[in-house]
């Protein structure tokens, strides 16, 4: 019998992730195992190129929705044009 993981119940729905432009940075590796159970994505990211390029993977990879989002979260300014969105 096959054992379900905890985050499959939350398949289709959505995941913020943080830090997630580097390859070989923790929000990303965050990022591919959040996909691997079919939850969609948003990544926030102040490297768009970068952040650009993992939205991409993810979405060819696993074939989740991901909205990557370039944003520095060390300002107020942004973390309420966040909360508005």
């Amino acid at each position: 019998m096959s054992r379900n993981h905890p985050l499959d119940r939350f398949a289709g729905s959505w995941a913020l992730v943080t830090g997630s432009a580097r390859e070989q940075g923790l929000g990303f590796a965050f990022a591919r195992q959040i996909a691997s159970r079919k939850i969609n994505l948003v990544l926030l990211d102040i490297l768009e190129e970068e952040l650009q390029s993992r939205a991409a993977e993810l979405r060819s990879q696993y074939g989740v929705e991901v909205r990557p989002i370039v944003a520095d979260l060390a300002t107020s300014r942004c973390i309420r044009r966040l909360w508005m969105r």
